[in-house]
């Protein structure tokens, strides 16, 4: 079976799939916190019970794109090649003009 990518859970889904664990509904809450504070180990969950970061780890994939090439132009243009979990290659371009910034992602 195919592990979920953590983001991808909604606060609901997090909650189901908590219950399922047989934890109390609060630990969602908990986990959901972690990752809007943006910590993406579940080992570093520090209130969260050793089982269900075992669990958290078996069950997810918490591995976020790296940055694989950066190309900055003489526009200030930057463009990123970032390689996701499973090595596949992804592009994104950031172009800064003086009211906004632009990203375009293929």
């Amino acid at each position: 079976m195919e592990r979920l990518f953590y983001l991808d859970l909604s606060f609901e889904a997090w909650s189901q799939w908590v219950s399922e664990q047989n934890y109390p509904s609060y630990i969602a809450k908990q986990i959901f916190e972690w990752i809007l504070k943006g910590v993406n180990d579940p080992q570093k969950f520090s209130n969260i019970p050793k089982a269900l970061k075992e669990k958290l780890a078996e069950s997810f994939r918490f591995e976020l794109p790296k940055i694989d090439t950066r190309l900055k132009s003489r526009d200030e243009s930057t463009k990123y090649v970032l390689k996701l979990w499973d090595d596949k290659l992804i592009e994104m371009v950031l172009m800064p003009s003086l009211d906004r910034v632009t990203l375009c992602i293929s």
